[in-house]
């Protein structure tokens, strides 16, 4: 990726565009009707509780903060299959960002290659059954996904605003899966190696801000917390019931 051009153009996102397209309708056409296996029941559970639910350790609070907003909208499907819509929906944005990241990759010259790579990725056993149903793994894919996008699109630009993005970014990730940090910590060495020669330590700064903010839906997980409702796991409402929660003491 050595000699990059700095150059992206919005059409250079229709091999992106193109993945989403055909796995979106597979996914969405192939979602469970109702609850899922795994730990789909509980997820919607807590997501269905008036107030808010706190899910098993470490919460997923940010899984659960937009499946609630999903549920506001009051359409004509049951919960579950919104929650199941939803999933598709992540996993379908994941695919896009993995074609949009081959074809940066491959300096914009094989948007067919960069099709064929997300469709194989969509459509591998492990990727497509957490596609289909209520599950957190989607949405790490997707936020991981534009993690990768924005190390290509960072070494083409050298932008401060686009690691700005992705720190913002990081901090979410670690909001719904903790494993994220994998990713995470050789894309953070990564980035600071690349732009040593354009950040100042106010850059630093700034992405250690947005970094913690990506971390606030913590937060909204320990106000619901504060007030006790059946079903939802542990007390998370102070700093040392959090901790708890996030390192899993209550297994």
């Amino acid at each position: 990726m050595s000699k990059l051009g700095s150059n992206i153009a919005p059409y250079d996102v229709w091999p992106a565009l193109v993945s989403f397209g055909i796995a979106l309708p597979v996914y969405a056409s192939t979602a469970f009707p109702s609850v899922a296996g795994g730990d789909s029941g509980e997820l919607v559970a807590e997501a269905c509780i008036a107030g808010g639910g706190v899910a098993h350790p470490p919460g997923y609070p940010l899984f659960l903060m937009l499946l609630r907003k999903a549920l506001e909208f009051k359409m004509k499907y049951s919960p579950a299959y919104i929650a199941n819509l939803l999933n598709a929906t992540y996993a379908a944005v994941a695919v896009g960002c993995i074609t949009h990241f081959v074809y940066l990759y491959g300096n914009k010259k094989h948007g067919l290659a960069a099709i064929t790579g997300g469709l194989m990725y969509a459509f591998t056993p492990l990727t497509w059954e957490y596609a289909v149903g209520a599950e957190v793994f989607a949405l790490n894919n997707m936020l991981c996904g534009v993690l990768f996008v924005l190390c290509a699109i960072f070494r083409r630009t050298l932008s401060p605003w686009v690691a700005a993005l992705g720190a913002l970014i990081c901090g979410l990730a670690l909001c719904n899966q903790h494993t994220a940090i994998l990713f995470e910590a050789p894309m953070i060495a990564w980035v600071l190696w690349h732009g040593r020669s354009v950040f100042r330590f106010y850059h630093i700064v700034f992405f250690a801000l947005l970094f913690v903010a990506g971390l606030t839906p913590y937060l909204h997980m320990m106000e619901v917390a504060a007030i006790p409702r059946k079903g939802s796991w542990g007390n998370a409402s102070s700093w040392m019931g959090l901790l708890r929660h996030l390192v899993r003491e209550e297994y």
